[in-house]
């Protein structure tokens, strides 16, 4: 069995390592290189935020004929084109619908917490004014299955 040579480090080089952000972050988390190394290089690692969301998912089967009618938001029209007026995008009232695509439907929404912000005074055209804080880029789907 070859044996392996481990490369010598200057104490200079060590005390960087030791003291930088990566190695606290990793001895708090309680990470050693074995498991280190076996995460992907191309995944962006910065700090994530983990929160519970109100998922709802509805399941519509095929050839289904139950009507919906489909409510657009306030600031979008039909196939999200713009509107000036908000009620411009409204349907009828008593529109009968049209079946949905067969499938799965779901809805969902941020936690209270992520849809707060505050009003801040900035110059005209520096950017908005409410500032909101940042919403999640990534996604983590848990399907509990309990039994009876």
């Amino acid at each position: 069995m070859a044996s392996i040579t481990q490369p010598k480090l200057a104490a200079e080089q060590v005390r960087q390592l030791t003291y930088g952000k990566r190695f606290l972050a990793a001895d708090r988390a309680q990470l050693d290189v074995r498991e280190i190394s076996t995460w992907d290089k191309y995944l962006l690692r910065e700090h994530r935020l983990l929160v519970p969301m109100d998922v709802q998912a509805l399941y519509v089967q095929p050839n289904s004929t139950e009507a919906m009618v489909r409510l657009p938001m306030l600031v979008a029209g039909p196939n999200g084109k713009g509107v000036e007026n908000p009620e411009d995008g409204m349907p009828d009232p008593f529109t009968p619908g049209t079946p949905r695509p067969a499938g799965v439907h779901l809805h969902w929404a941020m936690p209270d917490a992520l849809l707060r912000g505050t009003l801040a005074t900035r110059a005209d055209g520096a950017g908005n004014r409410l500032a909101l804080p940042l919403l999640p880029d990534r996604w983590v789907v848990l399907r509990i299955l309990l039994p009876r």
